[in-house]
């Protein structure tokens, strides 16, 4: 019932935020008026990783304005004396030199940040919050993106924050006080093609910090995950001019984007009312799926219905195969004659899951239909080979 209202008012203040004509986020709007005094952080140490240019300079402007000392964390390479000479401007008397320490550093090399911590608590004694902002941009299909590429990019956007944010967890927990700021993107909420690898180190960032809140709440800690959308940086400028696009043309199509993903959420939340309402206990897209999903032939759905016939003679290769929701999808694939590709971690017994697979098949396969192959799949380096492992033997893999 809970849950039905607060959608409910919701949709109230969504529709009067469109015949208001109010270009803004509801919350943002909303905290502008009955936020805390910005005044609160004067004194206070705020380490700003990326601080060299775009949200991380901005926000290291802002919070000189205010008294907040600093710590400026950016890249080698990045102007940070220049931006420790505009927040001194800013500051308009508030703050010293000493009042700021300036570090150059790759946040994505690990095993570094405990010196970092080291060096700031010699300078500041304390650190108040820390706003883990670095990161990386990257627009490519998964067809495109280079395995360290992808590996590049979760370095920078999610485990660089979590090393960082590890290594200030004891000074936090000394202290029983200490926030924790983590910047994520609004695509972490849904993806856009052409940025696969960026979308899920964002979301990535929103299920590690969402745990993470509940973890240290009890040791006075805070955590606060933001989700911006697009902001005129100039890693965004520089991306749009490589295809002769302007930020004012991009502008022009927001609203209509916009309103496809608010269409999208107000249809999940009146299916997920009809669930609660129906008291149908199932995920609504595996019930959604079942009925109206498409043939197995024209998309891999076949988790979701049972017409699995159409999989015969297809190939499917099953990392994790040798126990658990692997084990049974082999089970399941066999009885129809689905060929099959048995990946496990070396000691998995394989050889037992393919004699159980033999016995569903019942005469459907062969012992040629099915190929084991024992590897970690985080050894990125090995994937071309099982690859060519795999085409060798099938000349195809139909589902992965």
């Amino acid at each position: 019932m809970l849950l039905c209202v607060t959608l409910y008012l919701g949709g109230i203040i969504f529709i009067l935020f469109i015949l208001l004509n109010i270009n803004c986020d509801p919350p943002l709007y909303f905290y502008k008026y009955f936020r805390k005094s910005p005044e609160v952080l004067k004194g206070k140490v705020a380490w700003i990783t990326g601080a060299g240019s775009g949200i991380g300079k901005q926000l290291a402007l802002s919070l000189a304005k205010v008294g907040t000392k600093l710590v400026l964390h950016s890249l080698q390479g990045e102007d940070l004396e220049s931006v420790r000479a505009l927040c001194l401007e800013a500051a308009q008397g508030r703050l010293s030199e000493e009042d700021f320490l300036i570090i150059y550093g790759d946040v994505a090399g690990f095993g570094i940040q405990e010196i970092w911590v080291e060096k700031v608590l010699r300078h500041f004694k304390k650190v108040d919050i820390l706003i883990n902002n670095a990161g990386l941009s990257a627009f490519q299909t998964v067809f495109e993106s280079s395995s360290n590429m992808v590996r590049r990019l979760f370095d920078a956007n999610f485990f660089g924050s979590i090393w960082l944010t590890k290594a200030l967890l004891p000074h936090f927990r000394q202290r029983k006080t200490g926030h924790i700021v983590v910047l994520s993107s609004v695509l972490a909420f849904f993806s856009t093609p052409n940025s696969s690898a960026y979308c899920a180190s964002k979301q990535a960032i929103r299920g590690f910090y969402d745990s993470l809140r509940v973890e240290e709440a009890k040791h006075g800690i805070k955590v606060t995950i933001l989700f911006p959308g697009g902001v005129k940086t100039n890693i965004i400028r520089n991306f749009l001019k490589k295809d002769g696009v302007t930020i004012n043309m991009v502008r022009k199509n927001l609203f209509s984007q916009d309103m496809l993903v608010c269409a999208a959420l107000c249809l999940s939340g009146i299916a997920l009312i009809l669930f609660l309402l129906l008291k149908i206990d199932c995920d609504p897209l595996l019930y959604f799926c079942k009925y109206f999903g498409k043939s197995p032939d024209e998309s891999a759905n076949l988790s979701f219905h049972n017409h699995l016939e159409a999989l015969r003679g297809k190939v499917v290769w099953i990392t994790g195969a040798g126990s658990g929701i692997g084990r049974q999808l082999a089970f399941a694939l066999a009885k129809v004659g689905a060929k099959l590709v048995l990946h496990s971690l070396q000691g998995e017994d394989l050889d037992s899951v393919r004699t159980v697979c033999l016995e569903n098949a019942q005469g459907r396969l062969s012992d040629e239909d099915i190929l084991l192959i024992h590897g970690d799949v985080a050894h990125f380096d090995m994937h071309e080979k099982w690859v060519e492992q795999v085409l060798l033997h099938f000349g195809k893999v139909r589902h992965y």
